[in-house]
């Protein structure tokens, strides 16, 4: 569903929001914040196919839904935009893949760090990524429907059907890891701040612009948006 489209505007803001997951906090952020960068606010509520969400959101791009925009900035649902939150758009060259590292300040996930790279690079058929750092978060994605169009469908291409979680931990965020670590000069790593993930002691830094409010979560998403208070 698309929302304030203009024929001017060629950006795109899309969430992937299965079974009315978002809280509407997040909602009315989200769609504030495309206003304010000029860009549409678009929200998928329904299957992209016979996906489990992780993979999922890599059917997001080249959709129905995304067709038309040249530039789209996917999010994840449960993430909050900062009202004083610059545009991404502008952080990123239109031809570049605009992505955020999970390895962040005083955040060195440890499940990254003991990643079996190799057995999953094996089972997907991909050149796996040589340092934590390249493996990105993928609640936050910026990409050109035109420029990124071969990756995009490449990295498609490796999702597994059937809605059953797949065996490999966040599958679709490594295998575009991998892809864009194979195509670094298409990348690149935008501040944590748009994508400010959960620290070791569960808390989502306050200094943020955008902050991913990601499982596992010990009280409701919509609660924890509404507590959350902003620093600067």
């Amino acid at each position: 569903m698309r929302y304030g489209m203009q024929v001017q505007e060629m950006n795109a803001v899309a969430i992937l929001n299965l079974n009315n997951f978002m809280p509407q906090i997040a909602r009315a952020a989200f769609q504030a914040a495309a206003q304010r960068w000029g860009a549409a606010y678009i929200e998928v509520t329904q299957s992209l196919g016979n996906f489990h969400p992780f993979w999922a959101k890599a059917h997001v791009p080249l959709s129905c839904h995304t067709r038309g925009f040249e530039r789209v900035l996917q999010l994840d649902a449960d993430m909050l935009v900062a009202p004083d939150c610059p545009s991404p758009f502008t952080y990123a060259p239109a031809d570049k893949f605009g992505v955020v590292s999970t390895v962040q300040p005083d955040r060195l996930v440890r499940h990254i760090r003991h990643f079996n790279i190799a057995k999953w690079a094996s089972h997907y058929r991909v050149k796996g990524y040589t340092r934590p750092r390249e493996h990105l978060n993928a609640g936050l994605l910026l990409y050109h429907q035109g420029h990124h169009e071969a990756l995009l469908r490449r990295w498609q291409t490796h999702a597994e059907t059937g809605t059953r979680r797949p065996p490999c931990p966040m599958p679709e965020q490594f295998v575009l890891s991998c892809l864009l670590a194979e195509n670094p000069a298409q990348r690149h790593w935008l501040p944590w701040q748009f994508n400010a993930c959960r620290l070791p002691s569960g808390v989502v830094p306050h200094k943020a612009y955008i902050a991913h409010f990601h499982a596992p979560r010990r009280r409701p998403l919509g609660v924890i948006m509404r507590s959350f208070v902003w620093e600067r």
